[in-house]
């Protein structure tokens, strides 16, 4: 289990972001092994189309090749945006970015049986 946060948060950070998820990539691709689930959660301050997340989840080049992720509300969500930034939180709301989904449960390597494969994600109320 790997708990990330990527520093760059602003909107044009994304080159940082990038190079952020390079060096992720690279340190769960020597540290993690095939025999057990590997699980990376956390706040990576970017959109599901983002560069940095298309990398995640092998919609482009991979940060490190050979490690990617599942996404796991994109497999396992209801079928909505999956928000995790809302306004309709008022913590939240002073921010004052539009609501989005930048935070994400990403798992890598399914096993036998479904070991370590997202079988259900969901919204909690804010």
């Amino acid at each position: 289990m790997f708990s990330v946060m990527i520093g760059a948060y602003r909107l044009d950070e994304s080159e940082a972001r990038q190079m952020q998820v390079r060096a992720l990539t690279s340190f769960v691709g020597e540290v993690a092994t095939r025999r057990h689930p590997t699980v990376v959660c956390g706040d990576f301050n970017a959109a599901p189309d983002s560069d940095e997340i298309r990398m995640l989840t092998g919609r482009s080049a991979p940060g490190t090749p050979g490690v990617v992720f599942y996404d796991a509300w994109e497999i396992a969500g209801d079928g909505g945006p999956g928000y995790t930034w809302s306004n309709a939180n008022p913590w939240a709301r002073p921010g004052l970015y539009s609501d989005r989904r930048f935070d994400y449960v990403l798992s890598a390597w399914p096993r036998a049986g479904g070991a370590g494969h997202p079988v259900l994600s969901r919204d909690s109320e804010p």
